[in-house]
C-alpha cells in the first residue's frame, strides 16, 4: 500500500505545480498583471482563429471579385 500511496502523492505533487505554473500571473513591459498563462494560451488560439476565418473571407470575396471582373472583361470583348 505504501507503493501506490507514494505514486499517489507524486502525481497530486506534479498536478499541484502544474495548476501553480498556469495560473500564476504574468505580466507585462509595464508591470501589470496581464492573465496568466491559461488566460493567454486561450486568447492565442482565438486570435489564430480569427485570422483564419478573416484570411478564408478575404480569398472568398476576393475569388468573388475576380470572377465578377473576368466577367465584364469577357463581355466587353465579346462585342
Amino acid at each position: 500500500m505504501g507503493y501506490f500511496q507514494n505514486i499517489i502523492n507524486s502525481v497530486k505533487n506534479i498536478y499541484a505545480s502544474i495548476k501553480t505554473y498556469l495560473t500564476q500571473p504574468i505580466r507585462g513591459r509595464t508591470g501589470q498583471v496581464v492573465g496568466n498563462r491559461i488566460t493567454i494560451f486561450g486568447r492565442d488560439i482565438l486570435e489564430n482563429i480569427k485570422q483564419r476565418i478573416y484570411g478564408l473571407c478575404i480569398n472568398k470575396i476576393s475569388i468573388v471579385v475576380i470572377l465578377h471582373l473576368t466577367a465584364f472583361v469577357r463581355k466587353m470583348y465579346e462585342k
